[in-house]
């Protein structure tokens, strides 16, 4: 693997840092590649038990395609295009583990779309935020829509899609597009103690709940509920519950790495 994507493992850590920053970390059939191919590596490594995802620089999270690539793509061309860019968001999403993502600058487009697939989304306190395809003739096509209303709503997901407009952080942190701001300085290690925290928790758990809450996004009250359910009865029946258990009794940090053995 290159330097377009770097993967450090820090256990219980992984961190995967988009490394292009002299063409706005822009996310090409390359760069996707490269990302694909470190969360192999994560999925590999069962001692990594959250993810952060970030990139190089001060500037700029991620950019989505290239225009210049996109300029004379036809209808049919956009559609391999917008697959092969959600195939990769989907496997951000459907990680066991939790990810978050460390937005370091603009987050724009294509951009937006993965951060979207995150569990958690941290910005520093410069990032800016929007879906600019309008601006272009064009819109969102690999998850944008559906994943933004999900998590900000529709009266401010409509906003944001039918106006182009660039939210600052702030205003990103007050409609729950992130959930914590902080200064450029401080974010990867805000990134890194929250990875931690969730680190310590049961895993198990973790999956359980990940899995539950994408099921429910899309389901009835009654089929989310069920879902719920049965995804506690996993937790339950794992050696992890009673770690977990025996350790609050015994007034102790849980071992869950070790009730896994």
């Amino acid at each position: 693997m290159d330097d377009l994507v770097l993967l450090d493992i820090e256990v219980p850590l992984a961190i995967i840092t988009i490394n292009r920053k002299d063409a706005a970390n822009a996310l090409s059939a390359e760069v996707r590649q490269q990302l694909s191919g470190a969360l192999k590596i994560v999925r590999s490594t069962p001692s990594v038990r959250a993810l952060i995802l970030t990139a190089a620089g001060e500037k700029v999270f991620a950019a989505g395609s290239d225009i210049k690539d996109m300029v004379d793509m036809n209808g049919q061309e956009s559609i391999a295009l917008s697959e092969s860019i959600l195939r990769l968001n989907n496997q951000f999403a459907s990680l066991d583990i939790p990810v978050i993502c460390a937005i370091n600058g603009w987050c724009l487009g294509g951009g937006l779309e993965l951060a979207l697939a995150c569990d958690i989304r941290i910005a520093a306190d410069h990032a800016r935020f929007g879906f600019p395809e309008p601006k272009l003739g064009i819109m969102t096509g690999a998850g944008g829509v559906p994943r933004l209303l999900r998590t900000v709503g529709g009266g401010v997901a409509r906003h944001m899609l039918l106006t182009g407009e660039i939210l600052d952080a702030r205003r990103a942190y007050d409609i729950g597009l992130v959930t914590r701001v902080v200064t450029m300085p401080g974010l990867l290690n805000e990134a890194k103690a929250m990875g931690l925290r969730i680190a310590a928790l049961g895993p198990t758990a973790l999956a359980q709940i990940k899995r539950t809450v994408s099921f429910a996004e899309s389901a009835d009250l009654t089929g989310g509920i069920e879902a719920e359910t049965q995804a506690c009865a996993v937790c339950f029946a794992s050696p992890e519950k009673r770690e977990g258990m025996a350790a609050f009794i015994e007034k102790r940090k849980p071992d869950f790495a070790a009730a896994a053995i």
